[in-house]
């Protein structure tokens, strides 16, 4: 059992690919077996521990399991991103200029909304396949709009996005259900123009901005659907 890293990007990489190994484990050892029962309990207490930090940011659930910073709502931007030890940040502002430049190696540059879509995609698509190995997992409100906040900060569809203040994800509104989304704008990671995604998230690139890796953008689109078809929401 090797320990979670403490990012995003790369804890979500060991929870997909735990995810993998359970869904292998059912397909060649079926439903019931001991190992794949083993693993699944290992994968809900990983995205547990994950959710745990999302909204305290007082450490892991689990000194076995590192967990990525915890989660903040950005106002100015309308998004949630990773919580740096910068004292703007956790006064629910965005930190000033000579702060963003350090704060962009911080997680990979999720703090400053460097890609989401391939940090969340990850966490996603292993809620994902937890669903659909066991469907009691999503029947839990927590989980879904753990999830759906997630989705929502990459790719929210409503016309009518914007920001407004809330002092962590929990306190978000449902991504379930067909109403407007105020909390987060219009497909952040996605440029219909182009027809693709974009990385490097609110700072300045010296040689512009790029979509540094096409199968991880994939990966979270991958994910998208398979949540999309574990909770019937097309």
């Amino acid at each position: 059992q090797p320990n979670m890293p403490d990012t995003w990007y790369f804890s979500g990489k060991v929870n997909q690919k735990v995810a993998s190994l359970c869904l292998l484990a059912r397909e060649l050892l079926g439903p019931k077996a001991f190992t794949t029962q083993k693993c699944l309990h290992e994968l809900e207490r990983r995205l547990a521990c994950t959710m745990k930090n999302t909204i305290s940011d007082t450490g892991a659930c689990d000194i076995s399991l590192p967990t990525p910073p915890a989660l903040r709502y950005d106002a100015t931007w309308g998004g949630i991103a990773s919580l740096p030890t910068d004292g703007n940040w956790r006064a629910g502002k965005s930190p000033n200029v000579s702060a963003t430049l350090v704060l962009g190696e911080f997680d990979f540059g999720n703090a400053v909304f460097n890609d989401h879509h391939y940090h969340f995609g990850y966490h996603i698509t292993a809620a994902a396949v937890l669903a659909h190995l066991n469907p009691s997992w999503v029947e839990k409100r927590a989980n879904r709009d753990f999830v759906w906040a997630l989705i929502r900060d990459v790719s929210n569809p409503s016309a009518a996005a914007g920001a407004r203040a809330t002092s962590d994800v929990a306190d978000t509104k449902s991504g379930e259900g067909s109403g407007a989304d105020v909390y987060f704008p219009p497909f952040r990671y996605f440029d219909w123009f182009d027809g693709h995604s974009w990385a490097k998230g609110i700072l300045a690139a010296a040689d512009g901005k790029d979509q540094e890796s096409v199968s991880e953008g994939v990966n979270y689109l991958y994910g998208l659907h398979l949540w999309s078809r574990v909770v019937n929401a097309p």
